[in-house]
C-alpha cells in the first residue's frame, strides 16, 4: 500500500516538502532562543496562576508543556515539542486534506499555500498555542470533507461528527478565537443529519442515540470557551485584533511575507486574489448546479465563520483576528481556494482550466520564492527583540563569575519574562529580572537605547537587527 500511496511522484514531492520543512522546525525549536510570551506560559507552569486568567494562556498548550517539562525538563526543545510534534500533524492532516482531489498541480498548490508560510512555520518552533490550533483545525476540516452525506453510513458520519468535534476542541482550547470555527462545524454537522435523516428514514435505534449523545457532548467544550471567552472579556483581555475584516487580511499578507511593509502591488495582489477566490466561490455556490459536495461544505464553513466574526464585532465590540490570532484563516483560505479550482476543473470550461493551473504555478513559485528568502535560525516575527536574549543571560552569567554576589541586571519590561526562563531554568548567577524603571546603578543593563551618561559601560552586546544592547558597569 505505501509502495503504491508514492508510486505517484505528486506524493514524492510532498513527503520530501513534509521531511525538509520537519527539519528546519525542529532545528529551530532547538535553538531559538525562549520568547516573552512561552517565557509567561512557562512561568503559568512554574506556578504563576494569576496569568491564568489572561489572553497569554493557551490552556492545552501549557498542559502540554507541563508534561513535557516534567517528562524531558526545562531546556527549550522540551516545551516545544507539542508543537513541534503538531507540525507532522499539520502536514499529515494537508495531505490528507489535498488527497481529496485528483488534479495534481492544484494539490500541490493548495499544499504549498498550506505549508509554505514563514510566519505559520514560526509556531510550530514555539510554545505557543497556534501551532497546535491550526493542526487541530485542518484536521477536524479534513473529517468534515471526507465523506459525501449520499455515500455515507450513519456510523459512519457518526464517527466523522466525533472526530471531527474533538479535533475542533482542542483546536479551540489551543487558542479561543476558533471557537468561531466550532461553532460553524457543530452547525453544518446538525445540517447534515438533517439531510441524511430526511434522505434515509430510520427508526430510532442505538446510532440515533450515538448522534444525540455526541451532539450533547459537543455543547460541553462549548459552555466551557464561551465562559472562558467573558471571563477574558471582563478583564479586559480581548484588546488585541483588527478593526476591520479587510486590515485583519492585510496583517496576516504582511505576516506571511516576513514584512512589515512589503512590495504595495504585491500585499493588494494577494488581497485581491483572496477576495476574488471567496466571490466567485459564491457566484458558484448560487448559480452552479453541479457543485460538489465538499466545495458546498467548505464555502458554508467559510461563511458562518466569517459571519460569526461580523456578529462578535457588530454586537459584543470584539476586534477582528490578527497576525497571530489571524492564522486560522491560512487553511480556510486554502481549502476554499482548492475546492474553487478543483469546480473550475472538473466543469470543462474552455481555456479557464488552463489558466487555472497558470495561476496555481505562478502562486506555487511566489511562495517558493518568499519562503526561501525568509528561512532563518535567529528570529521570529513577532518577538525579534529576543533573539538574543539567550546569548545576554549567557553572557551575564560568565561576566558574573567574579562577583561575591548574585549580578542586578536592569532591563525594558520586554525583557523580564525570558530573562527569568533562563535564570531559573539554566540556573543562572543572576538576581530575577523585574519591570522597575531603567536603574543605572545596575551590574548590567539590557536595553535598546539605553541612556546612563553619570556612569561607565562597557558594551558587551549590540544586535544590528534589532537593536538591542547589553551593557556591563566599569
Amino acid at each position: 500500500m505505501i509502495n503504491k500511496l508514492f508510486a505517484d511522484w505528486t506524493n514524492r514531492i510532498l513527503l520530501l516538502i513534509v521531511l525538509l520543512l520537519g527539519f528546519y522546525v525542529i532545528f529551530r525549536g532547538i535553538s531559538l532562543s525562549f520568547t516573552h510570551d512561552e517565557s509567561l506560559s512557562f512561568s503559568i507552569i512554574q506556578g504563576n496562576t494569576s496569568l491564568k486568567q489572561t489572553a497569554n494562556h493557551h490552556a492545552l498548550n501549557t498542559m502540554l508543556m507541563d508534561v513535557c517539562f516534567k517528562l524531558f525538563g526545562s531546556q527549550e526543545w522540551a516545551l516545544r515539542l507539542p508543537n513541534i510534534i503538531a507540525f507532522f500533524i499539520y502536514s499529515l492532516a494537508a495531505f490528507l486534506v489535498t488527497n481529496l482531489i485528483t488534479e495534481k498541480t492544484i494539490r500541490v498548490f493548495a499544499f504549498v499555500v498550506l505549508l509554505f508560510n514563514p510566519f505559520l512555520l514560526d509556531f510550530f518552533s514555539l510554545a505557543r498555542g497556534y501551532g497546535i490550533s491550526n493542526s487541530c483545525i485542518l484536521l477536524a476540516f479534513y473529517f468534515l470533507l471526507r465523506h459525501n452525506v449520499r455515500d455515507q453510513k450513519l456510523s459512519i458520519l457518526n464517527i466523522d461528527f466525533l472526530l471531527c468535534m474533538l479535533s475542533a476542541t482542542a483546536s479551540m482550547f489551543s487558542i479561543l478565537s476558533s471557537i468561531n470555527i466550532y461553532i460553524a462545524l457543530l452547525g453544518i454537522f446538525v445540517i447534515r443529519y438533517m439531510i441524511f435523516f430526511l434522505k434515509n428514514r430510520q427508526s430510532w435505534n442505538r446510532g440515533i442515540l450515538l448522534s444525540c449523545v455526541i451532539f450533547f457532548l459537543a455543547l460541553v467544550p462549548l459552555y466551557f470557551g464561551v465562559e472562558t471567552l467573558l471571563v477574558l472579556k471582563d478583564n479586559n483581555e480581548l484588546y488585541y485584533g483588527s478593526n476591520s475584516l479587510i486590515s485583519s487580511i492585510n496583517a496576516l499578507i504582511y505576516a506571511s511575507m516576513y514584512h512589515d511593509f512589503p512590495p504595495k502591488w504585491v500585499s493588494i495582489s494577494l488581497r485581491y486574489a483572496i477576495l476574488a477566490i471567496f466571490l466567485i466561490s459564491f457566484v458558484f455556490l448560487v448559480f452552479y448546479k453541479k457543485r460538489s459536495e465538499r466545495f458546498l461544505l467548505i464555502s458554508c464553513l467559510n461563511i458562518l465563520v466569517v459571519i460569526g466574526f461580523f456578529i462578535e464585532h457588530y454586537f459584543f465590540d470584539a476586534k477582528y483576528p490578527q497576525n497571530r490570532t489571524a492564522l486560522m484563516f491560512i487553511p480556510m483560505i486554502a481549502c476554499q481556494a482548492m475546492f474553487l479550482f478543483n469546480e473550475i476543473n472538473t466543469a470543462k470550461f474552455k481555456w479557464v482550466n488552463v489558466f487555472i493551473k497558470m495561476i496555481s504555478v505562478f502562486a506555487i513559485i511566489l511562495l517558493s520564492y518568499n519562503l526561501i528568502i525568509n528561512l532563518n535560525l535567529k528570529k521570529t516575527l513577532l518577538w525579534s527583540y529576543d533573539a538574543s536574549t539567550k546569548e545576554v543571560a549567557m553572557l551575564i552569567d560568565y561576566h558574573s563569575k567574579g562577583l561575591n554576589r548574585k549580578a542586578v541586571i536592569s532591563n525594558r519590561w520586554l525583557f523580564e519574562p525570558t530573562l527569568n526562563y533562563y535564570i531559573t531554568s539554566r540556573e543562572l548567577n543572576i538576581e530575577p529580572a523585574s519591570r522597575n524603571p531603567l536603574n543605572c546603578g545596575a551590574d548590567f543593563i539590557l536595553d535598546f537605547n539605553p541612556n546612563c551618561p553619570d556612569v561607565t559601560y562597557d558594551t558587551l552586546l549590540f544586535n544590528n537587527d534589532n537593536g538591542v544592547v547589553l551593557l556591563k558597569k566599569r
